[in-house]
């Protein structure tokens, strides 16, 4: 019925051989973990409580990654990225450069959640 897969062919989905450029995929990244956290801490800070700050994340990486993952493989957050390079699917030059996107997406992200309360 479920075909038996190994270890190295599942991690054949994971790695960098995907048609587009590392400046396309780092934008990917950039986009995905500002829109992550704009919308996980922006729920955060509303009076919906622990709970709907969980399911608001939730939603946003399913959708993040169901959108953005053929571009950059989906990674939003370094410690995937670490991983991956560490696995050898990903050039340790280019995992460099995903954690900063990553890192400087969450805190333009950031930002944008600390502008938007104080206009209101």
């Amino acid at each position: 019925m479920f075909k038996d897969y190994n270890a190295n062919q599942r991690m054949d989905a994971v790695t960098d051989e995907r048609p587009y450029k590392l400046a396309n995929k780092l934008i990917a990244e950039f986009l995905g973990d500002l829109i992550f956290v704009f919308i996980g801490s922006s729920q955060a800070l509303a009076q919906g409580g622990i709970l709907n700050a969980a399911i608001a994340h939730g939603f946003a990486i399913f959708i993040l990654v169901s959108s953005l993952a053929h571009i950059s493989g989906g990674h939003f957050n370094p410690a995937v990225t670490l991983s991956v390079a560490l696995c050898g699917k990903m050039k340790a030059v280019h995992a460099v450069f995903y954690m900063m996107a990553q890192l400087f997406g969450g805190f333009c992200g950031s930002l944008l959640v600390r502008v938007s309360k104080l206009s209101y």
